[in-house]
């Protein structure tokens, strides 16, 4: 008789057993999910950081683009610019060029530059309304790439003067 309960005692130790088991399966199982979710994320936070900073990288030389042909001519290389169109540089024949056309040189990003014409108050202050001032334009630069199923976008500004009167 003694020996049933014994028996009965080792059948009860070992289902308690199997559901600690269970159990430590289970919160292994949630923690190697959960790791897996925090890389998943890093990867994605890295690849972000990364698309902005070419973007940024892009609009700074985008820009640089505008004030070197600012310096070579005002007169043949941003005066016959027209405002507010898009334009798309395009590196040909050792220089950059405008077109008109979308250019898609870095993979999934694209680069357009946009001249607005600059106003003046009495005060010679920039203004959104007074006289036209045509020796600046404000140059804004604009990033565009594909992520997922959306574009994002990055922008910089800058006033450029024609001073060196050229």
């Amino acid at each position: 008789m003694e020996r049933s309960v014994y028996n009965n005692k080792d059948m009860a130790s070992r289902g308690f057993s199997l559901v600690e088991v269970l159990i430590s399966v289970s919160i292994i199982l949630i923690l190697a999910i959960s790791v897996v979710g925090v890389f998943q994320f890093s990867g994605t936070l890295a690849r972000r950081s990364l698309d902005r900073t070419i973007a940024t990288n892009l609009a700074e030389e985008t820009l640089e683009v505008a004030k070197l042909w600012r310096d070579q001519s005002w007169t043949t290389q941003i005066s016959p610019k027209t405002n507010s169109t898009n334009y798309y540089l395009a590196f040909a024949t050792s220089t950059w060029q405008a077109t008109t056309t979308a250019v898609w040189p870095f993979g999934r990003f694209e680069r357009k530059l946009v001249f607005t014409p600059v106003y003046r108050d009495s005060n010679d202050n920039i203004a959104s309304g007074g006289t036209l001032d045509v020796g600046s334009r404000i140059v804004t630069a604009t990033i565009a790439w594909r992520e997922r199923n959306a574009t994002s976008t990055y922008q910089l500004s800058v006033l450029i003067t024609n001073q060196f009167s050229n």
